[in-house]
């Protein structure tokens, strides 16, 4: 086993993916992508829908307008293997009508601004937990208030940032996948829906690093273990002292396991079964004892995709088994819960840290059309495998200009033996549907894609 896997556990097994993603502005251009494939013999498993398919760039919306009925797009298209994936990235755009926006900012589950109230108060709530641990269960939200998110320039202009280091807000998140507390004949990311989390560097259009500021502001839950941890020497007895939530919530959305161990690898799977284990005096206890640490964007930047991920798998794994607890988290479904019809998650993330492999998987980011990048792309998947992320490829043709006929032939031929396998290019790109390729490069680019078909009972499970 991978000396990575050892720290985090085995690499996530997903369906297989060779894809195509053009820019897909409307259903009709779906449908016309899942017909030439049919009617040319392109094998095609996925289409993606970038941000263009919400209502003005609103996360977990549709643009009612081009996608009156989406689900009847997945229903066509299910029986041929073929499925959706959908984007949502970690900012909101601000506006109180957009009830995803407005449910983050009131709940105080968005990056703070540098130096804002919201910092001097966390730091006065904790000096008092800390004397009084016994603190009423009220006192969990006592952060929650009007104080100022950052704010700056993305997609959908003025936006803030979730703050994923916050349990919180890992647990919301992942109830915006899952469905949990929703109506179940609308819910907001359907079963047929696959996820993808793009722009979680995080990614800033305003700001000097075209990132989160340094001294930008994240909450992790303080945690006294006693509402935590049961020792297994001595049965109920609990180990008293306070400790930090940062590295915890950093590598983990998960509650110690049932038998009192504690999985520190951005789990998800022990924490429902922790918490369902509980009674309801222990769960306000453990309640009472959380109070929320003030952290720096600077000690948190490098995992801040991996936690999104994780926390969309969450969810994304609640709603497959149908098993979610009330906080929004799955637990580990009883055999029962194994729908015949149950299908694997599949999530893919720009960003990622160790550990990621056990969400799904990753790609290199905006390449270019060019050969020097075609040069790269096979390096660094096999780099990310080494590293023990397995399930990683690189956009086919490069992201950004537009390549000629034989480097994105050539492209076609290197990627179709990647793990990940993904056409993807710029929204102002010309259309490079495969079959769009002249003479004689359309058919070597259709027979890499048929080798891949061919090797695909090897390559994945």
């Amino acid at each position: 086993m991978h000396w990575a896997n050892l720290l985090t556990r085995k690499a996530r097994e997903a369906p297989a993916c060779q894809v195509v993603k053009s820019p897909v502005r409307a259903p009709s251009q779906v449908e016309a992508l899942d017909a030439n494939a049919d009617a040319l013999g392109f094998p095609l498993d996925a289409i993606w829908l970038d941000i263009e398919h919400t209502r003005s760039k609103r996360y977990f919306t549709w643009d009612e307008a081009s996608f009156a009925d989406p689900g009847m797009l997945a229903r066509r298209m299910g029986p041929k293997g073929r499925r959706l994936v959908a984007i949502a990235d970690p900012h909101l755009l601000i506006d109180a009508q957009y009830d995803i926006y407005a449910q983050a900012a009131n709940a105080s589950l968005l990056v703070s601004a540098p130096d804002s109230p919201r910092l001097a108060s966390a730091n006065r709530k904790r000096e008092e937990a800390v004397k009084d641990s016994r603190a009423s269960h009220a006192s969990k939200n006592a952060l929650a208030g009007n104080h100022p998110p950052f704010e700056a320039q993305c997609w959908p202009g003025s936006s803030s940032w979730v703050d994923f280091l916050s349990s919180r807000a890992q647990q919301w998140w992942a109830s915006l996948y899952s469905g949990a507390g929703e109506d179940s004949h609308q819910p907001r990311w359907p079963t047929w829906l696959h996820a993808w989390n793009d722009m979680n560097e995080p990614s800033v259009f305003s700001g000097a690093e075209l990132t989160l500021p340094r001294d930008a502001i994240h909450f992790a839950p303080m945690r006294r273990r006693s509402a935590w941890f049961r020792d297994p020497r001595s049965g109920d007895q609990r180990i008293s002292s306070w400790s930090s939530g940062k590295i915890q919530a950093a590598c983990q959305i998960a509650a110690p396991q049932v038998d009192g161990t504690c999985d520190d690898t951005l789990g998800t799977d022990s924490a429902s079964a922790c918490i369902s284990s509980m009674n309801e005096d222990e769960r306000q206890q453990s309640a009472s004892c959380v109070q929320e640490q003030p952290i720096e964007h600077r000690l948190v930047h490098n995992m801040y995709g991996a936690l999104q991920a994780a926390a969309s798998f969450a969810g994304l794994n609640a709603r497959t088994f149908a098993f979610a607890t009330s906080e929004g988290l799955p637990g580990s479904p009883p055999q029962s819960a194994h729908s015949p019809k149950a299908e694997r998650p599949f999530l893919l993330s720009r960003a990622f840290f160790i550990g990621s492999q056990r969400h799904g998987a990753v790609w290199t980011g905006d390449n270019t059309a060019s050969w020097a990048q075609l040069r790269l792309a096979p390096r660094m998947v096999l780099a990310l495998g080494v590293a023990g992320l397995p399930f990683a490829g690189a956009d086919v043709g490069g992201f950004f200009g537009i390549p000629k006929p034989e480097l994105l032939l050539r492209w076609y031929q290197a990627a179709a033996f990647m793990p990940f396998f993904r056409a993807h290019a710029h929204l102002d790109s010309p259309r490079r549907d495969p079959w769009l390729i002249p003479e004689p490069w359309v058919t070597y680019v259709l027979e890499a894609i048929r080798e891949r078909q061919r090797l695909l009972p090897y390559l994945y499970t």
